[in-house]
């Protein structure tokens, strides 16, 4: 990733460099597997940028790494990937027959923390969070055949402390943010 300011003697010391690159080293940019990103650009500098480059303008949101580049605010829209990972991997354990003990164990050392790692990188709608906890309620207290069946135990009991008898952390409403901010800020030195 190349960052820069959208003017063109910007790009024309860009292009320099990247000739510089492929001279001493012998690889080439691969213009069909590279984008260019603008923003506030106008039409035709826009053009003037994309033709001295040789690269397509590329589109966000965009996967860059395995994670999503977004130029505004997660959409439940992008959250599709997280619910539809959870949901597959319930499909998969219902075929098998788990004790209420055994789903609450994969709940809080699977399903969970795949909400987590999400939460790590973006802050997640509430409709989302919503949702994921739904299908967790719903794989807790089904059959093998993911028909509620009754509730065992309130699911605000399952979300105790493990030291007050709960089976995983107790819900904060500033979760996500929690772990959005700690994996994002490290301390100045």
């Amino acid at each position: 990733m190349i960052f820069s300011k959208g003017d063109v003697n910007s790009i024309h010391m860009i292009r320099t460099v990247l000739t510089q690159f492929q001279d001493l080293s012998g690889l080439y940019p691969n213009p069909n597997k590279s984008d260019i990103f603008l923003s506030g650009a106008l039409n035709a500098q826009r053009e003037q940028i994309i033709r001295i480059l040789g690269f397509r303008e590329g589109e966000l949101p965009m996967k860059y790494l395995g994670r999503l580049l977004l130029s505004s605010r997660l959409k439940v829209v992008y959250c599709k990937g997280l619910v539809d990972r959870i949901t597959s991997k319930i499909r998969h354990w219902t075929c098998r027959t788990f004790s209420y003990a055994g789903r609450v164990l994969l709940i809080n050392s699977i399903l969970f923390f795949i909400q987590v790692y999400w939460a790590s990188l973006f802050l997640l709608p509430g409709q989302v969070i919503k949702n994921v906890e739904q299908i967790m309620k719903s794989f807790l207290r089904s059959s093998s055949d993911m028909r509620t069946i009754g509730a065992k135990v309130a699911w605000d009991q399952v979300c105790l402390p493990n030291k007050e008898r709960g089976a995983r952390n107790k819900k904060d409403n500033r979760m996500e943010q929690d772990c959005f901010v700690e994996t994002r800020l490290e301390p100045m030195q």
